[in-house]
C-alpha cells in the first residue's frame, strides 16, 4: 500500500469516531494479551467528554495521520510535570499515552512521522525527553520505538502469587 500521501495534523471534534475506533483496537490488544488486567473494551472506548478535555488541554497533543481524508493513525501525548523532592530533581517530559496505526498502513513510516511531530511539539515547549510505556508482550511496539531511538528506562515485573 505504498504511494499514498500522509497528512499529520492536530485532531478536531470531527475525528472522535475514528480516534475511538483506534483506541478500541489498542484496548482489544491489551485485553487479548493481558485479560487479568484489561476488560473487554466498552463502546465507546474513549468517552467523548475525555476526548473533548484532551482537545482543550494546553499540555496535551492529539495528532491524526490521515490519507485521502481517512484517519489511519493517532498519537496522544501529554506533558508530565514532576516537582523536586528529597529523592529527585524537578523536570518535565512528554509522555506518549496512546499511539496506533491501522494494520493496513503499518510499517510504512506513519508512526515515525507521528513521533517526529510530537518531538517538534516537545522541543517548542522546552522539553527534552519523551517517554512511553510499552507492554512486554507487544514486541512490534518495542521494536518500533527502538528503531525511533527510544531506550529502555526501567522494567516493571510482575509475579502471580494466587489464582484469583
Amino acid at each position: 500500500m505504498k504511494n499514498f500521501k500522509i497528512l499529520i495534523r492536530n485532531a478536531t471534534e470531527h475525528d472522535y469516531k475514528s480516534i475511538d475506533f483506534l483506541y478500541r483496537k489498542n484496548y482489544e490488544l491489551y485485553h487479548n494479551n493481558i485479560p487479568n488486567d484489561y476488560k473487554k473494551p466498552p463502546t465507546p472506548t474513549l468517552p467523548r467528554g475525555t476526548f473533548l478535555n484532551i482537545l482543550e488541554d494546553k499540555n496535551a497533543l492529539l495528532l491524526i495521520a490521515e490519507s485521502d481524508k481517512k484517519v489511519i493513525g493517532i498519537l496522544y501525548a501529554m506533558i508530565e510535570k514532576y516537582e523536586e523532592d528529597d529523592w529527585s530533581q524537578s523536570y518535565n517530559r512528554v509522555s506518549i499515552e496512546e499511539m496506533s496505526v491501522l494494520k493496513d498502513f503499518s510499517r510504512q513510516g506513519i508512526g515515525s512521522k507521528l513521533i517526529k511531530k510530537v518531538e517538534t511539539w516537545a522541543k517548542e515547549k522546552g522539553i527534552v525527553d519523551l517517554v512511553v510505556l510499552v507492554h512486554a508482550f507487544n514486541q512490534n511496539a518495542i521494536n518500533f520505538y527502538a528503531k525511533n531511538d527510544f531506550k529502555s528506562y526501567s522494567i516493571k515485573m510482575t509475579k502471580k502469587i494466587s489464582k484469583k
